[in-house]
C-alpha cells in the first residue's frame, strides 16, 4: 500500500472526529519524495481556506503566493545546503523553475486540518489539537520514514509538536533542552530528525533575504556540517 493510500485510510478515520471541514495534507508527491536526497517536513498550523479540501493536490499545482513562493524559496536552500546558495541565489533559480517543482519534494503537515483564515487563533488551535488531533498526527507522522529535518513554522507549533515525542520517538522531552543559533532554537532528536523552532512563512518582522539566511545557518549548526555562514 502506497503512502498516500495509507494518508487517505487514516484521514478517513480523522475526519469523522471533526464537524468543520476537513483538509487533508501530507506527501505532495510520492514519487518526488522517494526520490529526494533530503526529506524535509514542514508542519504548520492551519489551511487558510473555507471549505473541505486536498492541500496536496493545491501544492502539486503550486499553491497560493503568499505562503508557498516563501516556504519553496527556503526548501530549495535546504535541498541545496551543500551548494551554501545565498538567496539571491535562489532568486534567480526561481526565474527559472516553477515552485511546484520544489514543493512536490516535500511533506507539509498542518497540526490543525480545521481550515481557517489568515490569522489563526492559537488558543482555539491549542483546543483541537488536544481534544481532536493528538490522537491522529502522530499516526500520520510516523508515515513519513527518512525525514532529516522538521521545520516547525509559528511560534504556537513547536510546544505542541514536542508533546507527541513519546508516541514519535519513544520519549518525553524535556523544557531547556536544544541549541539556539543567530536566534533560531534547534533540536537533535534522538535517533530521529532536526528539529526547527522558525517562523511562519507570512511573517511580516524580518525581510525575506533575513529570515533565508536565519534558517539556512541554523541547520548547518544543527546538522553540524561545516560550511561557512550566509550573510
Amino acid at each position: 500500500m502506497s503512502i498516500r493510500d495509507l494518508e487517505n485510510k487514516l484521514f478517513d478515520d480523522w475526519s469523522s472526529s471533526y464537524i468543520a471541514p476537513f483538509v487533508m495534507d501530507g506527501l505532495v508527491n510520492e514519487e518526488c519524495w522517494n526520490a529526494v536526497n533530503r526529506k524535509i517536513l514542514f508542519v504548520l498550523k492551519e489551511a487558510n481556506a473555507g471549505n473541505r479540501f486536498d492541500l496536496r493536490h493545491e501544492l502539486n499545482k503550486g499553491g497560493r503566493q503568499e505562503t508557498w513562493q516563501v516556504l519553496s524559496e527556503w526548501a530549495y536552500g535546504l535541498l541545496h545546503l551543500e551548494e551554501n546558495l545565498s538567496f539571491r541565489e535562489v532568486v534567480e533559480v526561481f526565474g527559472k523553475i516553477d515552485r511546484k517543482d520544489i514543493l512536490r519534494n516535500l511533506c507539509i503537515v498542518n497540526i490543525n486540518k480545521e481550515p481557517g483564515g489568515s490569522v489563526s487563533k492559537n488558543r482555539k488551535l491549542k483546543e483541537t489539537f488536544h481534544e481532536k488531533d493528538r490522537k491522529y498526527l502522530p499516526m500520520q507522522l510516523s508515515l513519513y520514514e527518512g525525514v532529516e529535518i522538521i521545520i516547525c513554522c509559528g511560534s504556537v507549533i513547536t510546544p505542541l509538536f514536542v508533546i507527541l515525542f513519546e508516541d514519535l520517538y519513544g520519549y518525553k522531552y524535556q523544557p531547556g533542552q536544544g541549541h539556539k543559533f543567530g536566534g533560531v532554537w534547534t533540536y537533535q532528536i534522538k535517533n530521529g530528525p532536526l528539529l526547527v523552532g522558525f517562523y511562519h512563512p507570512q511573517q511580516r518582522r524580518y525581510s525575506k533575504e533575513l529570515l533565508y539566511n536565519k534558517l539556512l545557518n541554523a541547520v548547518k549548526e544543527g546538522l553540524k556540517l561545516n560550511y561557512a555562514p550566509i550573510h
